[in-house]
């Protein structure tokens, strides 16, 4: 999506401000922003004079500057917002936002930081370029000085027009003479490809923005539209055709399963679609974080509560309460369920444990919607991340399904793991290439992480530290000691702008418990919607780096920088991993026997490690503690061979 306004420094001169003017209002007219139009005529009009003030000055003094491009209000389409300026200076990028008065120059330094990272992350012709975010303030005396580093995006500067002059000789001087300069046209209409995390999704979602508005990845967001689409169509069959019908809908680790969920069920918000998981941490989360929204917006908070408690529900709570219904009778919590990991639903022997019920869930969702004239339930699938025992998994589905066959079944084409519904004579099936998503979105500094992860914990190092180099954007680091772990995230979080700390925090396997000797107790429980909701200046949240969250409390959920805690549960060997468990005051392998359970339990522990692997967005530090040679329960033995593995992975050590 193109700027309002594009032209050379040189070509500056020839445009008057009216003509200037006029182009910036065509832009914002077309876009629909016409109540915001006459602040930003007023604010345009302080600017331009500015700019040809800097460039002119500019351009006298290093005419070869006259090539570098200016652009005006450069839209955002994830957030809807735009950028007031950006100055394509040779390879280097520069960010403006401009503010009347300083009180407000805090905030436009939050702001115009957001927008760098926008661009990083989100923007294909900005991921390896060097970005400087500025603040110009007329008011503001600050003198700048340009000084880059080793840091992709510079600290946010604040300058007045004497500044911006002086930021932009400064970056005539520092450009290396072989640099290759950005194609402005090309850069200006590259399309953005942003991953919100879950959390910011569900916020856009329900602020009745798309899915095409949230994301901008041309193969990514086109998928998630189909698919999304899809299910929309078959919901519709189901409600025409008064038919009782199950979609199946999976995808490959962050290709959007979840957010496809909570965009089918903010769009069918007229029939009062159920967003519901078993994963409980999310589920609070997601209702905390639309409630606040809300809130923001308005709706009491007892009434956003409420309303968020209705619309994301718990799987476990529903199912058991309409099944021992005495009356059967039919529920009135719509037709339309949204059931994220439904492969997790209970089996019969761990409901049988959880709720003395002889039943799985598969057969007591079927059985409960069934009593509806009409039913929709969009049964969403993930794989590899499987930490609890008792699931029921596809199936458990399959099953029950046989024992109902008033339902019809939608499935994805070409799906090994829902083959077995095509194997099924009796069962009405139809297949649809689309409700299948096959493009990874998550990891976006890093499309090799997951496959970094998969070689680390299937121990094989060489194919690990190869695809390591292919994580300059995504820094893996590894330290034997605690706080500099900490000053790590720290550093992270703050490394461009102490204004806008990114989400950080502290994970660990729920049975690393000897990490108690250093303060992290696996065993206290946190409040998640305070732990990655509240910000870093309270000791409840992730930032605060004094509680540590476990697989069960992280998994579905995401922080921008995490520190892996790795414990003495999960060692590396000669022979490979092996897995130990904590009994009173002493380590039992858990690796000599070879029976049905142990091997569960050991698929269980390495599923626990890739989920704390794959929770940050941006980069990671693992800490693996040096252990103490007087506590038998600690040895350094029990750490040294995993640090000196991880480091063949191509983890870097640093103290």
């Amino acid at each position: 999506m193109p700027a309002y306004f594009r032209c050379k420094l040189s070509e500056l001169f020839s445009f008057s401000d009216e003509q200037i003017l006029g182009h910036l209002a065509s832009g914002y007219d077309e876009d629909g922003f016409y109540d915001l139009k006459v602040d930003a005529i007023a604010s345009w009009k302080e600017e331009l004079p500015l700019f040809r003030k800097a460039i002119g000055e500019t351009l006298q003094q290093h005419t070869a500057c006259s090539d570098w491009h200016l652009l005006i209000e450069y839209p955002i389409p994830r957030i809807g917002k735009r950028i007031d300026a950006i100055f394509i200076c040779g390879e280097i990028l520069v960010v403006v936002e401009f503010k009347l008065g300083c009180g407000a120059v805090s905030a436009a330094k939050t702001q115009v930081f957001d927008y760098s990272l926008d661009l990083r992350d989100f923007h294909k012709e900005s991921w390896d370029k060097k970005i400087l975010p500025i603040v110009l303030a007329p008011d503001h005396p600050a003198a700048a000085t340009v000084n880059f580093s080793n840091q992709p995006i510079h600290t946010v500067l604040c300058v007045n027009g004497n500044g911006l002059k002086s930021v932009l000789l400064q970056i005539s001087l520092i450009l290396p003479l072989e640099a290759i300069p950005i194609n402005a046209r090309q850069w200006d209409m590259c399309l953005y490809t942003p991953t919100p995390t879950i959390v910011a999704a569900a916020q856009h979602l329900y602020g009745q923005n798309s899915v095409e508005e949230i994301m901008r990845s041309s193969a990514g967001t086109e998928a998630l539209k189909r698919t999304s689409n899809v299910v929309l169509e078959v919901i519709q069959t189901a409600k025409n055709d008064k038919k009782k019908v199950i979609c199946f809908v999976t995808g490959v680790p962050g290709s959007g399963k979840t957010l496809v969920g909570l965009d089918v069920a903010n769009r069918e918000s007229t029939d009062a679609a159920r967003f519901m998981s078993g994963n409980i941490p999310l589920i609070y989360v997601l209702r905390e974080a639309l409630a606040r929204n809300l809130n923001k917006l308005g709706t009491s908070k007892i009434d956003a509560s409420r309303l968020m408690s209705d619309r994301i529900q718990n799987i476990h709570h529903y199912t058991k309460d309409h099944f021992k219904d005495e009356e059967q009778r039919a529920p009135e919590d719509g037709n339309i369920i949204i059931y994220d990991e439904a492969q997790r639903a209970w089996d019969a022997a761990q409901n049988k444990r959880k709720n003395h019920l002889n039943h799985s869930e598969p057969e007591m969702i079927l059985e409960v919607m069934g009593r509806l004239e009409w039913c929709a339930l969009i049964a969403i699938i993930g794989n590899g991340q499987e930490i609890n025992t008792g699931e029921a998994g596809i199936a458990g589905w399959k099953d029950a399904l046989g024992q109902h066959d008033d339902w019809s079944i939608y499935i994805p084409d070409a799906s090994h793991s829902l083959d077995i519904f095509n194997q099924a004579s009796h069962l009405n099936v139809s297949s649809h290439k689309y409700l299948h998503l096959s493009i990874s979105m998550r990891s976006y500094t890093a499309q090799t992480l997951s496959n970094w992860i998969d070689f680390v914990l299937d121990g094989n190092a060489e194919k690990a530290h190869e695809a390591s180099k292919d994580l300059s954007r995504y820094p893996v680091r590894l330290t034997r000691n605690l706080n500099t772990a900490k000053y790590w995230l720290k550093k992270q979080a703050t490394n461009v702008s102490i204004d806008t700390p990114l989400r950080t925090g502290l994970i660990a396997s729920s049975g690393a418990k000897r990490l108690r000797a250093h303060g992290i107790d696996v065993s206290t429980q946190i409040t998640e919607t305070d732990w990655f909701l509240n910000d870093s200046t309270d000791i409840r949240s992730s930032s605060f780096l004094e509680l540590a969250a476990t697989e069960y409390a992280t998994q579905g959920l995401e922080l921008d920088y995490i520190g892996v805690c790795w414990g003495a549960d999960f060692r590396w060997s000669p022979d490979g991993w092996k897995y130990h468990a904590l009994s009173g005051t002493r380590w039992h392998d858990k690796n000599k026997k070879d029976n049905e359970s142990q091997i569960v339990k050991r698929n269980f522990m390495k599923n626990t490690y890739r989920v704390l692997l794959s929770r940050a967005r941006e980069g990671m530090i693992i800490w693996v503690p040096e252990g103490d040679a007087s506590d038998p329960t600690r040895l350094p033995k029990f750490y040294d061979t995993t640090s000196e593995y991880l480091q063949q992975c191509g983890v870097q050590l640093i103290d």
